[in-house]
């Protein structure tokens, strides 16, 4: 069991610096780049990056830009990153197009079609269209989120076996199994909406096991997240399940 422990801390140590050393590269990059006071400073990191905050200021102080940036694919990239994360839906599909359509991009990440199928998927899924977000998921040959998104379609369906298939098989795609735990909480809750108490159960013991392991080598992942207070609130959940079930 131990060294299970091991190999999972190692894997996700990696992980996490990598993730951490392309974020600051672009940082960097854009930095570099920037032309004028009128351009984009800095870039907010490669679209895979967890935890992004971003203020509603910051976000209408780059639109104020955009008629001095309009043939700037760099800056048109970062507006609709930034308009994703502001739930401007209709703004952040139209500049991620123009963007690539653009091109000549200063920073050669953004050019990924890899990313612009799999920001065009996320946009469509945060509206509702889960089959054109399959579409684009699959475009970008993105199996994760392919999994995801198979899974909700087939919770519309009421397919709920397919759907616990579907997550269950994103959890062990390669990298996002080491450190991802949170799709079990999804099926706890679907199986809770179901009325599906001993599944629900079944997967709200995992979790916990999940969070607890990572919780004991938080330091060796160099993150620092609460947690005590998740696991805490795990263990009500799974109190209330198990007395739904008597």
């Amino acid at each position: 069991m131990r060294k299970g422990i091991i190999g999972l801390s190692t894997l996700c140590a990696i992980l996490m610096i990598c993730i951490n050393c392309i974020s600051l590269l672009f940082l960097f990059a854009s930095a570099i780049f920037a032309d004028d006071s009128d351009s984009v400073e800095s870039a907010f990191g490669p679209p895979s990056t967890p935890n992004i905050t971003i203020s509603k200021e910051e976000y209408q102080s780059r639109l104020k830009l955009l008629p001095k940036n309009e043939t700037n694919a760099d800056f048109l990239y970062e507006l609709a990153y930034l308009a994703f994360y502001m739930d401007e839906l209709d703004i952040s599909e139209k500049y991620f197009l123009k963007s690539a359509e653009i091109g000549n991009y200063k920073i050669p990440f953004y050019g990924s079609e890899y990313y612009l199928n799999h920001w065009l998927g996320q946009i469509y899924e945060k509206r509702g269209e889960l089959t054109k977000a399959r579409q684009y998921y699959e475009q970008a040959d993105d199996i994760y989120y392919i999994h995801l998104i198979k899974a909700k379609i087939f919770i519309e369906s009421k397919n709920y076996d397919q759907a616990e298939a579907e997550y269950l098989k994103a959890l062990r795609v390669e990298l996002f199994e080491l450190c991802n735990y949170e799709e079990y909480l999804t099926l706890i809750n679907m199986f809770v909406e179901i009325e599906n108490f001993e599944k629900a159960e079944y997967y709200a013991e995992i979790y916990i096991k999940k969070m607890r392991a990572l919780e004991a080598i938080q330091d060796e992942l160099m993150y620092t997240y609460d947690f005590e207070t998740e696991i805490a609130e795990a263990e009500k959940l799974l109190e209330e399940i198990k007395a739904k079930r008597k």
